[in-house]
């Protein structure tokens, strides 16, 4: 009896050293997923807009809504941009950590400016020169001697470069400020406006005002559009940062592509968007044709096109100095996707309910044990009994043999 006690006693003690083993398991990992939480937990972050509240940054509205950037720790703040605004400036000031621009970005990297590109969004370009119908000009060739407001700076490269190639050199035109209004146009006080085709054509369908466009494509100049850009400083720094904003941004945009009248709301009501629904559903479905989520994946970021974009440049004279791309170009599946919060919650839960099971487990095991310990120590009882008995009753066979005997 005391041998099977000892067994018995041997057996929980297992169970326990386990089941403590197990829970120290269950605390650690808890510890660790909770650290690892707090650590990313409310990271705030500026993303920097290149221009007003609407449809054409509706991706990043909707990540921060719906809560993706909340999902992977992020607290981001959208910045509307004003007229005097350059999103390559903030973030290479450290004002903002991520910003949109179009492909002069491989311009200032080119110039020795730390920029990374990290997705684009738009897969064609939505620049175009926007004309009077009743004018004459037909071709970029018919440009020459004719005023055009565009922006001087780089944002306008497309355009400077279609000109170019079709030999229309800068000095050829004059440039006028940009007013960010078609009325210069209308009134003829300038021959040609630098627009996006998502924008200003809704205006003038809308009022049944002819016109013409002019698109840098049909001459071979096709760029990226609305990228999504950060500093090296950040990639090499917060590479975990960078990988969870570019994922919750494409999330974000695919979402809006498919709830644009969700998004639009969105816009209108909480970023006090100036722009009717009318114009910013028109709006949507043009972008969506630029993105062109149907047949080329979110974001997509191909180096051949990049370094074709490139060769454009040079051969035009607006790179003067080349340098490797590589570093130019965001690589999302350089290193693996870190454990999300959510998927340490699932593990954390499956040892709790683990740990549960084993529990009960013990518990019923040891009750079993016990009650057979109980039939055991009966049996044990009884035998002892029986031996007892068993010795009375030689002994009174050898009483009667003794009395027969004599």
């Amino acid at each position: 009896m005391h041998s099977a006690n000892k067994n018995i006693k041997k057996i929980d003690s297992g169970f326990c050293a386990v089941a403590i083993q197990t829970a120290c398991l269950i605390l650690l990992i808890l510890f660790y997923s909770s650290t690892i939480a707090q650590n990313i937990k409310n990271e705030k972050v500026v993303l920097q807009l290149k221009w007003k509240n609407q449809f054409q940054f509706a991706g990043y509205y909707a990540a921060l809504e719906k809560g993706y950037y909340k999902e992977v720790g992020l607290n981001v703040e959208i910045r509307e941009a004003n007229e005097s605004t350059s999103a390559t400036n903030e973030v290479l000031n450290g004002d903002a950590q991520y910003g949109i621009a179009n492909s002069e970005l491989v311009m200032y990297y080119m110039e020795g400016k730390p920029l990374v590109v990290l997705a684009c969004i738009m897969q064609n370009s939505p620049s175009a020169l926007l004309v009077r119908s009743s004018s004459n000009i037909f071709s970029p060739k018919d440009l020459a001697g004719k005023s055009i407001e565009i922006d001087k700076d780089k944002s306008g490269i497309d355009i400077f470069t279609m000109l170019s190639k079709e030999g229309i050199n800068v000095n050829q035109i004059n440039i006028k400020s940009v007013t960010f209004s078609l009325n210069n146009l209308l009134a003829n006080k300038i021959d040609a406006l630098a627009v996006y085709t998502t924008n200003e054509p809704f205006f003038l369908d809308k009022f049944g005002i002819p016109y013409r466009l002019i698109y840098p494509r049909d001459y071979g100049i096709n760029f990226y559009s609305e990228c999504l850009f950060t500093s090296k400083e950040e990639v090499d720094d917060h590479p975990d940062r960078v990988r969870n904003f570019r994922t919750a941004s494409i999330k974000g945009w695919k979402y809006a592509l498919e709830n644009p009248e969700e998004i639009i709301n969105i816009i209108q009501s909480k970023y006090q968007s100036i722009k009717t629904a009318e114009y910013l559903l028109r709006e949507s479905e043009q972008i969506r044709k630029l993105i062109n989520p149907e047949f080329i994946e979110v974001g997509h970021s191909n180096k051949e096109r990049w370094l074709n974009i490139v060769e454009i440049l040079s051969q035009q004279g607006f790179i003067n100095h080349y340098k490797d791309i590589d570093e130019f170009l965001y690589n999302p599946y350089e290193s693996k996707e870190p454990i999300s919060n959510l998927v340490l919650e699932i593990i954390v839960a499956g040892l709790a309910i683990g740990l549960a099971l084993l529990t009960y487990y013990i518990i019923k095991l040891r009750k079993s044990l016990s009650a057979k310990n109980t039939e055991f120590d009966k049996l044990t009882n009884q035998s002892e009994l029986q031996k007892i008995e068993l010795k009375r009753l030689k002994s009174e066979v050898k009483r009667l043999n003794d009395i027969v005997n004599s």
